[in-house]
Parts: C-alpha cells; sequence; structure tokens
C-alpha cells in the first residue's frame, strides 16, 4: 500500500547516517523559527505595553524574511557552510538582542520594529538549504517525493509544537525565556548543519562551479509558470482560513474555527504521503491540474455545504490536495533548474505559496467585510477550476512525451 511503501521510503532514507543528520538539525532550526514568532509577539507586547507595536514588529520580521530567494542564491553560489552560518549566527544575536530590549523595557515602536526586520533580513533560508540536500541525498523520484512529504509534515508538526511550547515557558518565566532559548536553538542547529557531511563537501563542490547563467535559467518561461501557478493555487488557502473563520462566526461557535481549521492541516498531513506515491500521473502539468481541480471542488463543496460533518470532510480533502502541491512544484525545480540554481529556486516556489496564500487571506478579508465571503471563495475556486482545465487540454493537445512519459532520474 502507499502508505506501507512511505514508510519503507522513510526507514531507508533514515537508515542514511548523513540523512539522520540533516533531519534533526533542520529540525532544531525550525523550531526555532516555531517559537520566535509568538514569543516575540508577546514580549514586545509586554514591553511596549502596544499590541500594535508588536503586529509591527512581527510584520516587520515577515517582509525582511521574504528576502529568502536572494539568500538561497548565495548558498547556490557559495555553499552551505559560510552563509548559513553567518546568517544563524546573525539571526541568534538579533534575537538575543531583541530578549535584552524588552528585559529591559524599553517601549519604543521603531527601535522593535527595526530589531525585528534586521532579524527577519538575517533568517537562514534553512527550508530552501535542506531542500537542496534532500536533493543529493534522494535521487530517485519516488523517492525524493516521499522526503519532500516528510519534510513538510515535520515543519507542520514543528509549528504545532513551537507556540506549544512557548505557551508552557511563559507560564514558567514569561516571553523573555522563550526568545533566549529560540536564538541559542538556531545557532546549535545551524552550526549542526553545516557539519554535515553532505554540506561539507559536495554541495560546496558543485556550487563552485556554478555557471553564469543562473539568472537566466531561473527567468525562463517554464519557472516562471511554474511560479504562477503555485501562487494562483496557494491563494485559496488564504480564501478558505478566513472563510473557514467566518462561518465559524455565523454559526455563533467561534471555536470550530479551530477545529476545522485543524482537520485541513491533517488533511495535508495524510495527503502529502499519499500523493507521493501515486503512480497515475507522471507529468507536473498533470498533476498540477488535478490538485487544482479537487481543491477547486472541496471549496466549493465548504461553501455550499451546512453540516459541520461535511464541512470537515471537506477541509480535510481540501488539505490533501494543498500539501502536494509543494511536493510537486519542489520536484519540478529538479528538472527546470540546474544543481546550481535548486536552492534558490526552491525558495522562490514557497516565495510564491506564501504570496499566494497572503493575497487570497487579504481578498477574503475585504469581502468578509462586505458580507460576500461565499461569493469570493465560489469565484476563486472557479478560477483555479478552469485553470486546472486549461492545463489538461494543454497537455492532451500537445500530445507531448516529455511531458506525459514517465519522468528519468534526477540528475546529480
Amino acid at each position: 500500500m502507499p502508505q506501507s511503501q512511505f514508510l519503507r521510503t522513510l526507514r531507508a532514507l533514515v537508515s542514511q547516517q548523513s540523512a539522520r543528520h540533516v533531519l534533526i538539525t533542520s529540525s532544531v532550526c525550525r523550531l526555532s523559527y516555531a517559537m520566535f514568532g509568538l514569543s516575540m509577539l508577546l514580549a514586545v507586547e509586554h514591553a511596549s505595553g502596544s499590541l500594535t507595536t508588536a503586529a509591527a514588529s512581527s510584520a516587520g520580521f515577515s517582509i525582511m524574511a521574504m528576502s529568502t530567494p536572494w539568500k538561497a542564491r548565495w548558498v547556490d553560489r557559495s555553499g552551505h557552510r559560510v552563509p548559513i552560518f553567518l546568517f544563524g549566527a546573525a539571526f541568534s544575536a538579533s534575537v538575543l538582542v531583541i530578549a535584552a530590549l524588552t528585559r529591559t523595557g524599553v517601549r519604543s515602536a521603531f527601535v522593535y520594529v527595526a530589531t525585528c526586520a534586521l532579524a527577519g533580513l538575517m533568517s537562514p533560508p534553512i527550508g530552501p538549504a535542506v531542500r537542496s540536500l534532500w536533493a543529493h541525498l534522494s535521487r530517485d523520484l519516488t523517492k525524493l517525493k516521499s522526503v519532500y512529504s516528510l519534510d513538510l509534515v515535520l515543519e507542520d508538526a514543528l509549528f504545532t509544537l513551537g507556540p506549544v511550547v512557548v505557551g508552557l515557558l511563559v507560564a514558567v518565566n514569561g516571553p523573555v525565556l522563550a526568545l533566549v532559548i529560540s536564538a541559542v536553538l538556531m545557532f546549535v542547529g545551524t552550526l549542526s548543519l553545516i557539519s554535515a557531511p553532505i554540506a561539507m563537501s559536495h554541495v560546496a563542490r558543485e556550487s563552485r562551479s556554478a555557471p553564469r547563467a543562473v539568472r537566466s535559467t531561473l527567468l525562463t518561461p517554464q519557472f516562471i509558470r511554474l511560479l504562477l501557478v503555485v501562487a494562483a493555487l496557494s491563494s485559496m488557502l488564504g480564501v478558505v482560513e478566513v472563510a473557514v473563520a467566518a462561518r465559524a462566526l455565523q454559526m455563533g461557535e467561534p471555536a470550530r474555527a479551530g477545529y476545522l481549521l485543524a482537520v485541513l492541516t491533517f488533511g495535508g498531513v495524510i495527503g502529502g504521503p499519499l500523493w507521493a506515491h501515486q503512480r497515475w500521473l507522471n507529468s507536473t502539468r498533470c498533476e498540477l491540474a488535478s490538485l487544482a481541480l479537487v481543491a477547486a471542488t472541496a471549496a466549493i463543496g465548504f461553501s455550499s455545504f451546512a453540516s459541520v460533518w461535511l464541512l470537515g470532510a471537506s477541509l480535510f480533502l481540501f488539505g490533501a490536495a494543498m500539501t502536494p502541491v509543494l511536493i510537486v512544484s519542489f520536484v519540478a525545480v529538479q528538472f527546470v533548474c540546474p544543481p546550481t540554481a535548486r536552492t534558490e529556486a526552491t525558495a522562490w516556489v514557497s516565495t510564491a505559496f506564501n504570496v499566494g496564500t497572503a493575497v487570497g487571506t487579504l481578498c477574503e478579508g475585504i469581502a468578509s467585510s462586505r458580507h460576500d465571503e461565499v461569493i469570493a471563495l465560489n469565484a476563486d475556486a472557479l478560477l483555479v477550476c478552469m485553470l486546472g482545465v486549461v492545463l489538461l487540454v494543454r497537455t492532451l493537445l500537445e500530445g507531448s512525451r516529455r511531458h506525459c512519459e514517465t519522468k528519468p532520474e534526477l540528475d546529480s
């Protein structure tokens, strides 16, 4: 069965010492990120006495963190060791400065926004760097899909665990302690990550021979189309998340929003591993088209159903279709971009996904303020459905074997 195949693939991967090293150290770094957001928000709010200042500081961090693709480009060109270490050390230092400011009771909004923005600018590109290492450790297509699925599931689990850990630490000694631990975790994690043999040797040698045409590779129509499709599909996630909150408020039970969003996340946890082992679609275009149609159908179902059970079922199906979008896109990067540009390319895929989600959230928020959230949800779903149909029709009309035949193994 697909699930047992997934587990066998993971056992084979974890049996490799380099893979275990990357898995553990990257998890430490991601837990740092998972703890930082909430602990920073609570610490700044407590010190400044203003939730607005805390929110502005969080926004400053998020905006500057969108520089990830350019930081990933440095990793592609220089190898993992120097960029990851410098960014990890600078981020940890920035977080410790924020902790010191909140500890001493500084109230200046400008100081907090500027310091958090600096932390965002210095945040190491852990996700793209780790995904490039997975591509070198797992060159078989099916195994790589399973590894990316594990990577995304683990990341979701850590970002769920992070706020829980922060809550426990805040109850013990306030949010400043959580900030300090976040800084220590990032420094220790990045230092350990760059000591992995795969990060010290193979990637560094390959990146030193990088061609000067990397930028033109990332500007090819094929890669730009991939980013646009990812952004379009992820826009539905932002729309659905706001629509879930609006529907819960309409029911008069706001707590249901949390339960329903948990079902959505659980759908992604199940859908990723299952999709990694599907065999009946062998092209990126066909896979993204199918996922678009499934997600759009689930979103339309969510806007139509009244039963909470049917709402949950539609959200589970929607989540099961959204996680594979990233898996398919990350694998597609291995074919669209040369090895010397893949770290940056996966960073652009993640950025496109986040931008699409943000745009969807904004649009649905505006629609909800006018009580048109159902119309906006259905409109977005229909547009994504049309995108899926267009992708399928183009595949059928072209009849190109390079899109629909089984993909070869990944290049080294």
